[in-house]
C-alpha cells in the first residue's frame, strides 16, 4: 500500500507543477495594475472569500477604471499557517494613482486588512500567487499586455 501512496503523491506533485507551468506564463501576459494580499477579520471559507472579492471588485468606482468598463482580477486563495484563508490578488484595469490605492485599502477594511502595491513583473508576484494558492479564480474580462510602440 505504501508504494501506491508514494506514486499517488508523486503524481499529485507532477500535476501541481504542470498547473504552475501553465498559469505563470499565461498570467504574465495580462496587463496588471496592482498586486494585493488580503486577510479577513473573521474566518471565511474559500467560496465566501471569492464572493467578498467579487463584491469588492464590483464596487470600484468607474472613475478609478483605466481601461474598459470594469476591473478584473486573478485571485489566489491560500490557507495560512494559522489555518485561516487569505487571498493574493492581481488587479487590472485600475488607475495607478495614490487616491485609488487608498480607496482599495480602505474599502477592504470592513472585511479585514489589505496590502496593496503597484504591479512590477520583475518582483515575481505572479509566480508567488500561483505557487501559494490552493485555488485560483479569474474575475472580469482580462486584457492582454501589449507593449506601446
Amino acid at each position: 500500500m505504501r508504494a501506491y501512496e508514494d506514486a499517488e503523491s508523486i503524481a499529485a506533485a507532477q500535476k501541481r507543477e504542470a498547473q504552475i507551468r501553465g498559469w505563470v506564463p499565461w498570467l504574465r501576459g495580462i496587463r496588471w495594475s496592482y498586486v494585493a494580499t488580503g486577510n479577513f477579520s473573521h474566518p471565511l471559507l474559500p467560496g465566501s472569500i471569492l464572493e467578498t472579492v467579487r463584491t469588492w471588485l464590483d464596487a470600484i468606482p468607474p472613475a478609478y477604471i483605466s481601461i474598459g468598463r470594469a476591473a478584473y482580477a486573478a485571485v489566489g486563495v491560500q490557507r495560512g499557517r494559522t489555518e485561516r484563508y487569505h487571498v493574493h490578488l492581481l488587479l487590472g484595469a485600475v488607475k495607478r494613482e495614490h487616491l485609488v490605492e487608498v480607496w482599495l485599502r480602505d474599502s477592504w477594511r470592513r472585511d479585514g486588512h489589505l496590502l496593496v502595491d503597484g504591479y512590477h513583473p520583475a518582483r515575481g508576484f505572479v509566480e508567488y500567487l500561483v505557487e501559494q494558492a490552493d485555488e485560483i479564480e479569474l474575475f472580469g474580462t482580462l486584457r492582454p499586455y501589449r507593449p506601446h510602440r
